[in-house]
């Protein structure tokens, strides 16, 4: 009796968990912020064609450049990303720029591999693109060489509605799955308590889903897998029953 009780009272924490556990990751129950809405950046050195150019183009300044060392942390790193990579040409702007694969993790992740926040540069000059694309320039400054940054960001949040669907359906998915293991083990826990554990366990895998792809090679959206569980979980619940009659 006393065993029930406990199982239950974890299959009832970890019922309330799966839901709330989708507020506290990124876009798909991911552990980095939504790709699709990620900055685009780039430094370009003086030397090159796509700094004059630039330069030109948005009256930028060479005077009192922003200096890197000054920066955050995660914006040094970020430039000193940049200015490792292959120099690469653009259409606008010439050959020189040097671009970076800048992930950011969510706020709310106790643990990151990647970026902890975004790399926050001066935004001194900006460029329309595109309906949904801006592009923003500032002068910096590193080792008494002067580079010019580039930040393209693209449409805003507000407009950017996939994510918001996924995450209401992987909520709800949570939510039917908690009700799941909750009824199962209040119902059946107690003839069946290594069954309630293991789906209780299932369960627990999806709360930390975010943290399984950073430290293991798990990847993609839970969806499926919970939707999965909780299909066998119906079924085994209606096989037995038709076994029990």
């Amino acid at each position: 009796m006393k065993l029930h009780k406990g199982i239950l009272l974890l299959a009832i924490v970890v019922a309330v968990l799966l839901p709330m556990s989708v507020l506290a990751s990124g876009p798909y129950h991911q552990p980095y912020e939504d790709p699709d809405l990620a900055v685009e950046y780039a430094v370009a050195h003086e030397s090159t064609e796509a700094f004059n150019q630039t330069l030109q183009e948005t009256h930028l300044s060479e005077d009192n450049p922003t200096q890197v060392a000054g920066l955050s942390s995660e914006t040094q790193r970020a430039f000193n990303e940049m200015k490792a990579q292959p120099v690469e040409s653009d259409s606008l702007s010439g050959s020189g720029w040097q671009y970076g694969d800048i992930t950011v993790c969510v706020e709310l992740m106790l643990a990151c591999d990647e970026y902890t926040e975004q790399p926050d540069f001066p935004t001194t000059a900006k460029i329309t693109l595109d309906t949904v694309h801006s592009a923003f320039f500032t002068v910096v400054e590193h080792d008494d060489e002067l580079y010019v940054v580039k930040q393209i960001h693209s449409l805003a949040p507000a407009m950017h509605i996939g994510p918001s669907i996924d995450a209401f359906v992987t909520a709800a998915l949570f939510a039917a799955y908690g009700l799941f293991i909750g009824g199962f083990t209040y119902f059946r826990g107690e003839s069946h308590p290594l069954l309630s554990l293991g789906f209780i366990g299932y369960g627990m895998s999806f709360i930390i889903w975010p943290y399984l792809i950073v430290y293991t090679n798990i990847d993609g959206s839970p969806i499926k897998p919970v939707a999965g569980g909780l299909v066998i979980g119906i079924a085994y619940l209606a096989i037995s029953r038709g076994f029990d009659r």
